[in-house]
């Protein structure tokens, strides 16, 4: 990444998750909708709106932004949680 800053909360930690996975696995993911199962609330947010008040937060999301469209990468987020929980009332 060229736009390096310091990470220092869980929210980061699991968007940089996200970041490296589609950075790393984008060229097999090329042109497919692809779902994000994540268990932090702020991340899944951040995700699905494409901003954040957070500095770190939003320059993770315009890197994510640039590999889904260099890659034609449809991307959203799910809390894994609330998908679980929704699937057990079934």
């Amino acid at each position: 990444m060229a736009n390096r800053v310091a990470i220092t909360g869980m929210n980061e930690l699991e968007l940089a998750a996200v970041v490296i996975a589609i950075d790393t696995f984008g060229d097999h993911l090329q042109g497919q909708k692809v779902v994000v199962y994540c268990d932090n609330t702020a991340t899944v947010c951040a995700i699905n709106n494409g901003t954040s008040r957070s500095k770190v937060l939003m320059v993770a999301l315009r890197r994510l932004a640039s590999l889904c469209l260099q890659k034609g990468i449809a991307l959203r987020a799910k809390h894994l949680l609330l998908t679980f929980l929704a699937h057990l009332n079934r």
